[in-house]
């Protein structure tokens, strides 16, 4: 399964540290630009592929507009990361109407997800918000 999150460069004096707003705790750095980014990739996937092995949830991604926003612009470069991840993902077959299919695919196609991953990510958020 593909994965999506925004990652913020931040330019040091010997590189560029990276962090992801909505995956705490995942931190890297490269010598330069296209280090930083191999090294951000390999950074998420390694993460997400041992959360989901835990049998974890991943975090929400947020789109770009809210992190840059919420983050703050200043020196910051952000950039979409995205990255192939091992999934243990079971098959569930689900019925939705024909016109409902349409909307849930053109969304998740405009936000880089694919179906499944848009599915999952509003059920989770909607179950972390009526908890």
């Amino acid at each position: 399964m593909k994965i999506t999150y925004i990652a913020k460069f931040e330019a040091e004096d010997d590189g560029y540290v990276v962090t992801f707003p909505d995956v705490p705790g995942v931190v890297t750095e490269g010598d330069n630009l296209d280090e930083a980014i191999y090294m951000a990739e390999d950074a998420l996937k390694t993460f997400s592929e041992q959360e989901l092995d835990e049998g974890k949830t991943l975090h929400v991604a947020r789109p770009l507009s809210v992190v840059a926003k919420e983050e703050g612009s200043g020196e910051h470069l952000y950039m979409a990361i995205t990255v192939e991840v091992k999934s243990k993902a079971k098959p569930v077959p689900i019925s939705f109407q024909p016109h409902a299919l349409k909307r849930i695919d053109k969304y998740a196609e405009e936000k880089g997800l694919t179906r499944s991953g848009l599915l999952m990510a509003a059920t989770l958020e909607y179950m972390q918000k009526h908890k």
